[in-house]
């Protein structure tokens, strides 16, 4: 039997470019499914900061009789009472464009969303994606007190 002593113990070179390559595809992966994952937790608390105005345009209607001051004169959310928290809110999550018409009687707002396309809340109770077509953005959507 023949014995060997100047084998060394260890992982030859090309064995450890494998593994390094390896983790390397495997934390690309990871990376790419945690930033989309990110951005749809982000739309989820757009969709909810939209639904929480509504609740909030309610209970404004209640006290004021109006709809007319949810929105500013700009076509943003009023800075009044909690509106322009909520704006804030959903501007810190990636809804960088947000639309809000109001009458004394109706309301709509939308804003853009970060996977999606446009996310949309009325006083008739819509509270609804809307998909924006060839170079349109979400305030060409909104032209009425009603999500499209």
């Amino acid at each position: 039997m023949i014995y060997y002593k100047n084998m060394k113990k260890g992982f030859t070179l090309v064995e450890l470019m494998i593994v390094i390559v390896i983790v390397g595809i495997l934390a690309s992966i990871i990376i790419a499914n945690m930033t989309s994952s990110r951005n749809r937790a982000k739309d989820s608390s757009i969709q909810q900061s939209l639904r929480e105005l509504r609740n909030a345009g309610e209970l404004y209607f209640n006290e004021a009789g109006t709809y007319d001051g949810i929105c500013a004169e700009d076509n943003t959310i009023s800075d009044a009472g909690n509106f322009g928290r909520i704006e804030d809110y959903i501007n810190s999550n990636g809804g960088d464009e947000i639309k809000c018409l109001d009458s004394d009687s109706a309301y709509a707002v939308i804003a853009s969303l970060n996977v999606g396309d446009c996310w949309c809340v009325d006083n008739q109770g819509s509270s609804k994606e809307v998909i924006l077509g060839s170079g349109e953005t979400c305030s060409d959507k909104l032209l009425i007190t009603r999500c499209p």
